[in-house]
């Protein structure tokens, strides 16, 4: 992974994690899935109690983000550099 890649899913990144969430009175939802990030040290909540089949859609790339936030910062602070030569 490239210190300055985003991605548009955060299916696609290498950092997420699916782990089971199942719905303990609903025997229909035993197969929910939650979407952590572990690029943060407190692990963020992508999605809870997800279908399988729509992961891809409920993990759109959050705004608070990690990759994104530092692509941004890193293309203001280069941004900058250049308006101060």
């Amino acid at each position: 992974m490239a210190e300055n890649e985003t991605y548009e899913n955060c299916m696609d990144c290498p950092r997420h994690l699916v782990a089971p969430d199942p719905d303990p009175t609903d025997w229909f939802e035993d197969d929910d899935e939650l979407v952590l990030c572990t690029f943060t040290k407190e692990r963020r909540t992508i999605t809870v109690a997800c279908r399988p089949h729509r992961k891809r859609f409920e993990c759109k790339t959050p705004s608070w983000c990690p990759l994104l936030v530092n692509s941004i910062n890193n293309t203001l602070h280069k941004d900058k550099k250049w308006k101060m030569y």
